[in-house]
């Protein structure tokens, strides 16, 4: 298999990934190299995919900022409108096309003065959760509990003469 060829099936592999498609390594790929090609050949498709995802994240952070800007901006003109419509008295406001309307919102309770407020009305709420350091640590089994041990790879770069 040519270098260009690996390289458009590369392009490929990616594509699909990005539009939720398989995440194999094409099998053309692979059967074409060796054993120490192949473990290199990992290492520069984790490389670019990481690569790319970090591009993916900095768009989503991008989109996300601009979408929360929007977001603010209808919140500040929405309270544009109420307060207009309050400096006016009135509960509606028309133009040709558009027409808004004070709603009244089911109304909230804001927490002033906690010691004066009687027992009847808090609530006590009980978290109970598993202190799974503690677990781990622990020198015998803990009833109820399974200690999973996991691996995870990990990438290095070859060191010149290193076997």
């Amino acid at each position: 298999m040519s270098l260009r060829d690996l390289a458009l099936k590369l392009a490929a592999f990616e594509a699909a990934i990005v539009d939720g498609e398989s995440a194999e390594l094409p099998v053309a790929v692979e059967d074409s190299l060796a054993i120490k090609d192949k473990v290199d050949a990992y290492g520069f498709v984790l490389n670019r995919l990481e690569a790319i995802e970090s591009e993916y994240k900095a768009r989503a952070d991008k989109l996300s900022q601009i979408a929360k800007r929007l977001s603010a901006a209808q919140e500040q003109m929405k309270q544009n409108l109420k307060d207009a419509m309050e400096i006016l008295g009135v509960d509606e406001i028309q133009g040709d096309e558009r027409r808004f309307k004070l709603q009244s919102a089911k109304a909230s309770v804001k927490l002033v003065e906690p010691g004066l407020v009687p027992d009847k009305f808090w609530k006590t709420e009980i978290v109970k959760s598993l202190d799974k350091e503690m677990v781990s640590k622990s020198p015998e089994p803990v009833p109820g509990t399974e200690i999973v041990k996991t691996k995870y790879v990990r990438e290095y770069a070859v060191k010149p003469g290193a076997k």
